[in-house]
């Protein structure tokens, strides 16, 4: 893991003691809805990066330690686009097994 995702890594998991399921994810987020409901639901994203067309993607990545797993459910992005969400992608990853 790089040195720059582990800082990120470790910011993100104090701002976010419990990582939100895939459950809670698919259930609250929801095209249309505005970009601030979902980061005052989630908290600030882990990642901002731009994407096509003048949108955003917001990650949500599960950070190393919140559970142990070797392949499944790794977290969410969120595609945004003049402050609307325009998507939301589940991330499935194989996950490296940490306590």
């Amino acid at each position: 893991m790089s040195k720059k995702y582990a800082l990120l890594a470790a910011a993100f998991k104090k701002e976010h003691p419990v990582f939100p399921s895939e459950a809670e994810a698919r259930k609250y987020i929801e095209p249309g809805m505005d970009e601030e409901d979902v980061i005052k639901k989630f908290g600030g994203p882990m990642i901002r990066t731009p994407s096509g067309n003048d949108g955003e993607v917001l990650e949500y990545s599960q950070p190393p330690g919140h559970k142990e797993m070797t392949f499944g459910y790794g977290g969410f992005e969120v595609f945004v686009k003049n402050g609307k969400v325009t998507d939301l992608e589940i991330i499935h990853q194989t996950v490296r097994i940490s306590k």
